[in-house]
């Protein structure tokens, strides 16, 4: 279970970053082209492929934290028939 994991984030911090970049550059040229041609891209995906290997290991290292509250009181939605008011 554990490698399929592995293998599930290994794919998403690859194709993430790819996808982020390749969104970028094509809008960067339309709404600011200075800044589009300053841009140094490859530096630009590879630090973005490194800030997602290291915020995977990080997300993947911390627990996770059990509320008692449902989602739609943590949000502070008016839901009617809900058994609990904070």
């Amino acid at each position: 279970m554990s490698f399929i994991r592995a293998m599930s984030s290994g794919v998403i911090c690859c194709i993430a970053p790819l996808i982020w970049s390749g969104l970028l550059y094509g809008i960067l040229g339309i709404v600011n082209p200075v800044m589009n041609s300053r841009v140094d891209w490859l530096w630009f995906v590879l630090s973005q492929f490194g800030f997602g290997l290291v915020a995977g290991v990080v997300v993947s290292r911390q627990q996770r934290v059990s509320t008692a509250l449902p989602l739609s009181m943590r949000a502070g939605i008016e839901a009617s028939g809900r058994e609990h008011s904070p």
